[in-house]
């Protein structure tokens, strides 16, 4: 993980240490593909969407593929408050979205976009709800992902 850290101390104002010294970390820039559907927003990294052999879509494989594509879901701050689930399912809302997307370049592409659809609700049966599940991204993902 390649990370920058700029330290600035100002002589000039003696406060607090951590008043007086600003860290910043700059990730490195990175293209997303982005898509919605249904409220919820979809990022998947170009680079790995660029893995998918000629025929192939995120959807058919499942979120437990072969190339480990990571595909992070926002949805409104409303719903990560009143869905249950949302905290699990959703990597957060729109203005954290926003905020991991401020050092980076998004172009609209990807293709599916998961629990758009309350699949994993079990609206569309078990086998579905389980399928759908395997797409959740953690923390960790995260950070590797947008802040590294």
């Amino acid at each position: 993980m390649l990370l920058y850290y700029i330290t600035f101390f100002d002589i000039n104002r003696p406060k607090r240490l951590w008043d007086t010294m600003f860290t910043r970390r700059f990730p490195v820039k990175k293209l997303f593909l982005h898509n919605y559907n249904n409220g919820v927003h979809a990022l998947v990294l170009a680079s790995d969407y660029a893995k998918l052999r000629a025929g192939e879509d995120l959807y058919s494989m499942g979120g437990n593929n072969e190339h480990g594509i990571k595909v992070f879901t926002f949805c409104s701050a409303r719903r990560m408050q009143e869905e249950p689930m949302a905290k699990v399912v959703y990597a957060g809302d729109y203005e954290f979205m926003k905020r991991l997307l401020r050092e980076h370049e998004v172009r609209d592409g990807g293709s599916y976009v998961p629990f758009s659809n309350h699949a994993e609700h079990g609206h569309h049966g078990d086998e579905e709800k389980a399928r759908e599940l395997l797409w959740c991204t953690t923390a960790q993902d995260v950070v590797e992902t947008f802040l590294s």
